[in-house]
């Protein structure tokens, strides 16, 4: 793993992206490319809401199929 330290002010220009964040060197070259956990206006009285209601979730969790992890993984090698 590799460690940056940045000075102040460029954490205060980093700490609390609202969009994804492009960071270049001073040649202008994109060295990360780093996407925000959450957007503004997405977490209301400290907690990330869900986009979906109590109800969806339930019917979600009632839903049954799909495959395996071993039938997918065999999918893949195959191809």
């Amino acid at each position: 793993m590799t460690r940056v330290v940045v000075d102040t002010e460029t954490w205060a220009r980093l700490s609390n992206p609202q969009e994804v964040l492009e960071v270049c060197d001073q040649s202008g070259r994109t060295l990360v490319y780093s996407q925000p956990l959450f957007r503004v206006g997405s977490v209301e009285g400290g907690k990330i809401q869900s986009p979906y209601t109590v109800e969806e979730l339930e019917e979600l969790r009632k839903q049954s199929g799909g495959r395996s992890l071993a039938e997918i993984m065999s999918d893949l090698s195959a191809s």
